[in-house]
């Protein structure tokens, strides 16, 4: 009875993390196949609304406009969003040059080399992070790769 039901649990487990893997590559995938016209993402929007509800063609065509409404704004609104980003940015780098000018100022010499040398050692390390889009699968690769997490018996023949 025992084994009987640790197998049906184990079984359990298995289909879940099967599930759950597929929706991720769904996910993937579909995040990879970026539309980028309004009126092809007002046309997907209708073809799956369709498919679903069985639409008249009057239908088709009044959700169609409206799903094209919709998806003007919405670029609209992204580009909008995408130059405020701009902005903060530029107005970030201006506070950090100030800053920067106003601690060398206080600094001696000698810490203003080291202050610097310390600033491009983060900066070196933002931008290796900045390099690979997702960072958790990058620092698992270095985890993978790095000699102590090798077993004993990993070598070249």
């Amino acid at each position: 009875m025992k084994n009987l039901i640790i197998t049906a649990l184990l079984f359990a487990g298995f289909a879940t993390a099967g599930f759950s893997q597929e929706r991720n590559t769904q996910r993937l995938e579909r995040n990879n196949k970026r539309i980028e016209s309004p009126e092809q993402r007002a046309r997907l929007a209708t073809d799956r609304m369709d498919k679903q509800l069985v639409l008249s063609e009057k239908q088709k065509t009044q959700i169609y406009n409206l799903n094209l409404n919709r998806a003007k704004k919405m670029t609209k609104a992204h580009e909008k969003a995408e130059k405020q980003r701009m902005e903060q940015h530029k107005q970030m780098l201006v506070e950090h040059a100030s800053s920067d000018r106003k601690i060398n100022s206080v600094l001696s010499p000698a810490q203003q080399s080291k202050y610097a040398s310390l600033k491009k050692g983060r900066a070196d390390k933002f931008k290796g992070r900045r390099s690979t889009p997702n960072r958790r699968s990058k620092n698992r690769l270095d985890q993978d790769a790095s000699p102590k997490n090798r077993p004993a018996f990993d070598h070249k023949l």
